[in-house]
């Protein structure tokens, strides 16, 4: 039913087809269309190099962004010519009749075409196919899409003048006093027009098997006679996927106000695995399209466009808030660091993977954006595995276990907890295989299954702190969850090796104003301060009561991607917060961001490896062996302690433990690569 990648055709540039319908396109819709095309599709964009130039609706920026979209192979233009001057000749030669509607090939050269070149061969010329096609038409050959009643006349009239052509281009213009002479009425004028841009456009698409989008305002006329794979490119769903996914702003806004984000993402982010979000768009418009009554699969592309969109609504209601804060990564002046495009392109990937998860999640074809109810909430049903219902909160139901998921970021600290729960636990079990991450599976305490799983280093990227927690919330749905491992000390003169730090509230420091002239300069903190879970603290303190291995230090850890080894820069960071924090790491900034968004009770807990001080690689080994042993010992003694589950534990209960089963294979199946804009949720129902 869904084609696979085809290449989009971008037919609303085409002033002729525009004309046909009344439909005047701007530059700005222009813009918009490509952004909104370049964030949600993996495909590329062609068309004819004719329709670029011959356009006067594009303006100077808009055709910078085609040449950025050009150069950094997006967008092909296309042309049978082989040479910039022998296509300047060739269009002098076919629009002699008609000069005064073509002046850019009668006035000043073919240098002014040089910007936008053409970069894909067509071997066969538009005029001969259009000739044919038209021809065809003329004969009764090609279905009549206008009342036959409106289009006897256009037929004789082309007809007519095909006969009587002497080498003129096919346009309107061309057939128009052929028209006048037969006395033809709007509607004949009206279908000549259509039967054109059909025909120009069926030829295009034929050339690179491609698509059209559909759902511009005003060029409906041809979303049925062309498109194919419907609702794959459809503007108004594109948008309301982007909206959900907090990206929107991007498209509205113009792209030289934002050329920090669109150099690097064209430039390459747009084509790396993990920041693609096109293949989740496709996951989410493929099995909305599929869940609709046959009826309305059938039937128009309004109604079935206005039903994917309330199921889509209802997606993201159901997963409750959305993962991407939008935009909080632009700096004051608008531009954006390459780290900080990812992080936002990962975390709105995260938040359509989270819509279509839960669409794959509900019984096919009821076609009704209520699918969830009476089957439990419906988040649950995405995250939760096999016979298991979990409440928003993430509490269960009163007889079975509580998850906790523990995380750490490298392998000494992995290692150190492996070894450490095999002591106080016994031998583990065989580990899950998640989509991206495994989880070791250690044991069971009070009530508590717990799982272990590994990030990178830091809180970004594709295997950050952040998307690892995530994907391990959808897989595993855990209630708590303890970043585990090691951290550097802020306060060396009152701290030791292996202290354990215990996070009262953790803020992400990196997220600052930098102002002032001269150096250094002056830095404001702007990042959040967020508290860990009030429950995990509590038990953290209650360790400590009987924790005789090292000394244990609540407060405030400082948490960003620089790996610190400079005591003057570590100074400068802990003024901002006047030297408040007891220490910091890397990766508890990505776990509360995440943690947050889905309502889950965290806490880091760290030991002291070095103190930032430019001497980390003093005694390295054995000073990270010491801190993430006694991490993990800590983290060990909060587990077997109990209070963790304390309504199972109180009562004595002993439940059986179901395996917890990966995602379903045909839900992963599903994840196959994949006018006007307005408010998405007001648009997308009445385009």
């Amino acid at each position: 039913m869904y084609d696979d990648q085809r290449p989009v055709y971008l037919h609303f540039l085409d002033r002729e087809l525009g004309k046909s319908v009344d439909f005047q396109v701007t530059a700005h819709l222009v813009e918009q269309l490509l952004k909104l095309l370049s964030l949600t599709c993996s495909t590329t964009f062609y068309c004819g190099i004719s329709v670029i130039w011959e356009n006067p609706a594009l303006d100077a920026d808009c055709r910078r962004f085609m040449a950025l979209l050009g150069e950094t192979d997006v967008l092909d233009a296309v042309s049978y010519n082989g040479t910039v001057e022998e296509f300047y000749e060739s269009r002098q030669r076919l629009y002699a009749h008609d000069a005064e509607r073509y002046p850019l090939y009668f006035v000043g050269g073919p240098d002014g075409l040089r910007a936008i070149r053409a970069t894909l061969h067509k071997p066969q010329d538009t005029t001969s196919a259009l000739l044919g096609d038209l021809e065809a038409w003329a004969a009764g050959l090609r279905p009549h899409v206008d009342s036959d009643s409106t289009t006897a006349t256009a037929l004789h009239v082309t007809e007519a003048a095909l006969r009587a052509r002497a080498g003129e281009a096919i346009t309107y213009s061309f057939f128009h006093p052929f028209l006048l002479r037969a006395g033809g009425t709007p509607p004949d004028v009206g279908a000549i027009r259509r039967q054109i841009s059909l025909a120009y456009s069926r030829h295009y698409l034929g050339f690179a098997d491609g698509d059209i989008v559909t759902g511009v305002k005003g060029l409906s006329f041809f979303d049925g006679e062309l498109s194919t794979s419907f609702p794959l490119y459809d503007v108004p769903l594109l948008f309301l996927l982007l909206d959900v996914a907090g990206l929107s702003p991007l498209v509205e806004q113009p792209w030289l106000a934002r050329r920090t984000f669109w150099d690097p993402f064209l430039g390459g982010i747009r084509d790396a695995d993990e920041y693609r979000i096109g293949a989740t768009v496709r996951t989410i418009l493929e099995t909305a399209h599929l869940r609709l009554p046959p009826a309305v699969r059938g039937g128009s592309q309004y109604a079935a466009r206005t039903r994917i969109a309330s199921l889509i609504r209802q997606a993201r209601h159901d997963v409750g808030t959305l993962f991407p804060r939008p935009l909080t990564a632009w700096q004051e002046d608008g531009s954006i660091a390459v780290p900080a495009a990812e992080a936002l392109l990962a975390s709105a990937r995260a938040s359509l993977e989270a819509i279509a998860a839960l669409l794959r999640s509900g019984p096919s074809g009821t076609g009704h954006p209520e699918y969830g109810k009476g089957r439990g909430n419906p988040v649950d049903n995405v995250a939760a595995p096999k016979g298991r219902h979990v409440t928003p909160a993430g509490h269960r139901q009163p007889g079975s276990r509580l998850r906790l998921l523990l995380l750490t970021a490298t392998q000494v600290e992995t290692k150190c907890v492996l070894d450490t729960f095999a002591q106080v636990l016994g031998p583990r079990e065989k580990p899950l295989f998640g989509e991206h991450t495994t989880y070791f599976r250690l044991g069971k305490a009070h009530g508590c299954d717990i799982y272990l799983a590994q990030s990178e280093a830091g809180a970004s990227g594709p295997g950050g702190s952040i998307l690892t927690a995530y994907d391990a919330f959808r897989f595993l749905d855990p209630a708590l969850v303890v970043m585990v491992g090691i951290a550097f000390g802020a306060k060396p003169g009152e701290q030791q090796v292996g202290d354990i730090l215990v996070s009262r509230q953790v803020v992400a420091y990196e997220n600052q104003r930098v102002g002032g002239q001269g150096t250094p300069h002056r830095l404001v903190p702007r990042g959040d301060r967020v508290s860990a879970s009030p429950r995990l603290l509590d038990r953290c303190r209650t360790v400590d009561v009987d924790w005789h291995l090292s000394t244990v230090h609540f407060g405030l850890l400082l948490s960003g991607e620089k790996l610190i080894d400079s005591a003057d820069y570590l100074d400068q960071v802990a003024a901002q917060f006047g030297h408040e924090a007891v220490g910091g790491e890397m990766e508890g900034a990505g776990l509360y961001a995440a943690a947050y968004r889905q309502r889950k009770e965290w806490i880091v807990v760290k030991a002291i490896s070095d103190w930032a001080d430019g001497k980390k690689h003093e005694r390295k080994v054995e000073r990270q062996q010491l801190a993430a042993t006694r991490a993990a010992q800590f983290v060990a003694a909060l587990v077997t302690g109990g209070g963790l589950a304390p309504g199972l534990a109180q009562a004595g209960a002993t439940v059986e433990r179901d395996d917890i089963e990966p995602p379903h294979a045909e839900r992963d199946a599903a994840d196959g690569d994949t006018a006007g804009f307005g408010s998405a949720n007001q648009e997308s129902a009445n385009s």
